[in-house]
């Protein structure tokens, strides 16, 4: 039987490959990676092969002999069943509440703090966390504070779930920008397990040792003085600035196009210089 080939993005740019990929690696299934080089200007050739045999024509799709499976979520799921639904609560009002949990993150989860990107938390240098966001944050982690008083922990729903790696890009993100958790003692914690799971520290040692991707969004001349590299200052924007919003969370690319399905061999490498890119394409 062929091992399935999971095609996942370029490591610091996609967010939602990582899901499937740590939810396929949780799961102790064998697969083969083919990561698919997601940066300008080379990313639309390259999901345009994808698009040859997955219609969406995004980053990640799972290809188990004849079955394609598009979607983060779904692979996700696919993991688990696998498994032998090991990755879910066996309780049924749990299952709910954990999908509740990924499908916020599918959903709208995404917009929280979207001028701080997943290729950011791979920035040498960050700016602070604003205000607006700062809020958004509290949002977040008093609803995984209440899971976890709930659970007992260590994590969301007792043990190792697809809700809490559904949300690993999300803390790395956040929390990468010296978000203070102080006030959320048990989403501390699980933050922490998080992050020193092997499969994730996998994942951002890689990540980490790729060139950035810029982000037009992070910084800008109106919002940010850089006296120094390290040093930012960044003033809050004014509340009838007008900006395109991004179609999908940073990392989640789409493009058109078919041809032969499927192709061969390694992608493009990943490590090709890459330019100033906006978030939202």
């Amino acid at each position: 039987m062929a091992t399935p080939i999971l095609y996942s993005g370029t490591k610091n740019a996609s967010s939602w490959a990582m899901r499937a990929w740590l939810a396929l690696r949780e799961a102790r299934i064998e697969f083969t990676e083919e990561v698919v080089d997601i940066r300008r200007p080379q990313r639309f050739i390259n999901l345009a092969r994808i698009g040859a045999f997955s219609p969406p024509a995004m980053v990640p799709v799972l290809v188990d002999g004849n079955t394609v499976i598009a979607d983060s979520l779904a692979i996700m799921e696919f993991a688990n069943d696998l498994a032998g639904g090991a990755l879910l609560p066996h309780q049924a009002a749990d299952r709910a509440r954990a999908r509740s949990l990924m499908a916020w993150q599918h959903a709208g989860l995404s917009n929280i703090c979207q001028r701080i990107s997943f290729e950011s938390a791979f920035y040498p240098f960050k700016r602070p966390l604003m205000n607006v966001e700062r809020a958004e944050c509290r949002r977040l982690f008093h609803c995984l504070e209440r899971n976890l008083e709930l659970s007992g922990g260590p994590y969301l729903f007792g043990q190792l779930s697809l809700a809490d790696l559904m949300l690993v890009p999300t803390v790395v993100r956040l929390t990468r920008h010296d978000l203070e958790l102080a006030p959320w003692q048990r989403s501390t914690s699980w933050t922490a397990a998080l992050l020193e799971r092997p499969a994730v520290v996998e994942w951002l040692t890689q990540a980490d040792a790729l060139p950035h991707i810029w982000l037009d969004d992070y910084l800008s001349p109106r919002d940010a003085q850089l006296p120094e590299l390290g040093q930012v200052t960044l003033h809050e924007p004014p509340t009838t600035s007008h900006r395109e919003p991004p179609a999908a969370e940073p990392g989640r690319q789409a493009a058109g196009g078919l041809l032969q399905p499927p192709f061969a061999g390694r992608m493009p490498s990943p490590m090709a210089d890459s330019s100033r890119i906006r978030p939202w394409l």
